[in-house]
């Protein structure tokens, strides 16, 4: 079920990358789906520009959301995103892991 999404977020990045990627820093990175939060931005983004068929004032809205898009983009990959950018994906660094969370309260929430 998600790959037919999958397949077109993937080509959403690569349309992305023809088209905009002008700088490194704007590249989308081939580990995309690596990035849990990057798919999520990628797919809003990507449903955003759908707007802009229907009501022609939204296409510059879209380009000015353009570079928040990649300043979220940037922001979540952090120092890892050169790496990621050519093709050298590290997971998450153990200093970054989450483990340390206590586990989650299934019964009511936050305690």
């Amino acid at each position: 079920m998600l790959e037919p999404v999958l397949d077109w977020i993937d080509a959403v990045c690569r349309w992305l990358n023809q088209t905009y990627a002008w700088q490194p820093h704007q590249v989308l990175p081939p580990c995309w789906q690596q990035h849990e939060q990057l798919a999520y931005e990628i797919a809003a983004f990507a449903f955003t520009r759908i707007d802009t068929t229907t009501d022609p004032g939204t296409a510059i809205i879209w380009h000015e959301q353009y570079d928040r898009f990649v300043h979220r983009l940037n922001n979540t990959l952090g120092k890892a995103g050169d790496d990621c950018r050519v093709g050298r994906h590290e997971p998450r660094p153990a200093r970054f892991a989450l483990s340390a969370w206590p586990p989650e309260n299934r019964a009511g929430g936050p305690t």
